[in-house]
C-alpha cells in the first residue's frame, strides 16, 4: 500500500528522514521511526500530505543543491538538503515531524518494544499498582478548590 502512496525515491528519502527523526535504540530495543511504514494502513490522511509535501521540498532542495537524486548523494549531503529544509521550510517541517511523532508513539509495535501495558484504544484502561490511598486524603479534605461560574 505505501508503493501506491509514494514512488519508490520518495520512499528512500521517508525511511532516512524517519530514521534520523528517531533513531532505533539497540540499548532500549526501540525500533526507528520507520516502522510507521510497515503499517501503511493506519497513516492517517494529514501524514500522507504532510510526507508527500515534505519529500517534494526535499527532492527540490537536493536536486537545486547538489545536482542529484537523494539516493546518488552522500550522507552528509543528505544532512546538508534536511537542515536546508528545515531553516526553509519551518513550518513544513515542524508539523512533519509532529505528525512522524504522533503515529510513532501511537503504533503497536511501538507501544509493544516500549513495553506499555495499554495501546490504544485502552479498552481495560491503565491499572494501577495498589497503594495506600489514604495518602490522598489531605487532597480530598482541601474541597473544591476552582471557583464556581453561572
Amino acid at each position: 500500500m505505501k508503493e501506491e502512496m509514494f514512488s519508490s525515491e520518495q520512499l528512500q528519502i521517508l525511511y532516512d528522514i524517519l530514521d534520523l527523526i528517531i533513531p532505533s535504540s539497540d540499548e532500549y530495543e526501540k525500533p526507528s521511526a520507520s516502522i510507521i511504514l510497515e503499517d501503511s494502513a493506519n497513516l492517517t490522511e494529514e501524514f500522507i500530505l504532510l510526507a508527500n509535501s515534505a519529500l517534494y521540498k526535499i527532492q527540490e532542495l537536493g536536486n537545486f543543491s547538489f545536482n542529484n537524486d537523494w539516493e546518488k548523494l552522500q550522507n552528509e549531503e543528505k544532512l546538508s538538503v534536511i537542515n536546508i529544509f528545515q531553516k526553509k521550510e519551518n513550518r513544513l517541517f515542524t508539523n512533519f515531524c509532529l505528525s512522524v511523532i504522533n503515529a510513532y508513539y501511537t503504533n503497536a509495535l511501538v507501544l509493544k518494544a516500549l513495553n506499555t501495558k495499554s495501546i490504544p484504544p485502552f479498552p481495560e484502561g491503565n491499572q494501577l499498582k495498589e497503594f495506600d490511598y489514604l495518602m490522598l486524603e489531605h487532597v480530598f479534605l482541601k474541597g473544591e478548590i476552582y471557583r464556581k461560574t453561572e
